[in-house]
């Protein structure tokens, strides 16, 4: 049994650089003291598989968001509360060949702030938003050169309460896809010892398509990213790695909202050297 308690003291100050108004004051300030924290269980079934379960809560100011937030909405923010809960495994298999993990959660979010869909400079604050999904990870030694990695994780994301202002008129989002949530993500990696100084790679990732506002009426299409790496070992310290991000030069959008796609990296090749002491 794992358990954790967590007391912060939250002290939010704001100065107001514009102009000063009834509902853009000079200068306010904020406190909180929220208690947060968690209790999970492990139980070993085997000495090479054990199932788990987790409860945890948090409580912390809106994200970075606030830095988009409008001062008068800034002062309107509550604290933003979840909770989460996990139930999973974890088992090695061949002899210690392979290992994989397989988890099932369930996240609710309170009061957390959002991007605005129509105007991706200015931040919302949301009501709730519940996202359940699971997630399945494995890594196997096909041969005593090749490793083998891979992960997937599925999520079905939906604001329970969400009214978003719609020319001036409160629209329920109740539902809906939050923005910039891809129902599907999936990776895979190859790594290939050629010697114990030479080794290479390749990798994919798959990200599905995601909503890019709030009313699920524009979708940001799917996209697979391919990409490789070789890797020489100078000595036990020191390694040099050439690698190329996205091979194929695929064309895609990392975030969208309505109002404008921000994009992806091209084709990025990169040399980088690692010395450990």
């Amino acid at each position: 049994m794992l358990t954790a308690l967590r007391y912060d003291y939250l002290d939010m100050q704001v100065t107001n650089y514009g102009t000063v108004s009834p509902t853009s004051p000079a200068f306010f300030e904020r406190r909180w003291e929220p208690l947060s924290g968690r209790i999970g269980l492990t139980y070993a079934l085997t000495p090479s598989a054990s199932v788990y379960a987790q409860y945890s809560s948090s409580a912390d100011l809106p994200a970075g968001s606030l830095a988009a937030a409008t001062y008068s909405n800034v002062g309107l923010f509550d604290l933003s509360k979840g909770e989460q809960w996990v139930v999973g495994s974890k088992f090695d298999f061949l002899d210690g060949r392979g290992a994989a993990t397989l988890a099932l959660y369930q996240i609710v979010r309170k009061d957390f702030a959002v991007r605005d869909s129509n105007d991706a400079n200015q931040t919302v604050q949301a009501g709730q938003q519940t996202s359940r999904g699971v997630e399945l990870s494995g890594r196997l030694q096909v041969t005593p050169k090749l490793l083998a990695e891979a992960n997937y994780a599925y999520v079905d994301a939906q604001y329970d309460t969400f009214n978003e202002a719609v020319n001036g008129v409160s629209v329920s989002r109740k539902g809906n896809t939050p923005v910039n949530v891809p129902a599907s993500v999936a990776n895979l990696w190859l790594t290939y010892s050629f010697t114990s100084a030479w080794s290479a790679g390749v990798d994919g990732r798959y990200v599905g398509s995601v909503y890019a506002d709030n009313a699920n009426t524009l979708k940001a299409p799917a996209y697979t990213l391919f990409g490789a790496f070789a890797r020489y070992r100078l000595d036990e310290h020191t390694t040099v790695t050439g690698r190329v991000r996205n091979l194929t030069d695929e064309v895609y959008a990392k975030q969208a909202y309505s109002s404008q796609y921000y994009m992806g990296a091209p084709r990025t090749f990169e040399v980088a050297l690692d010395m450990r002491f």
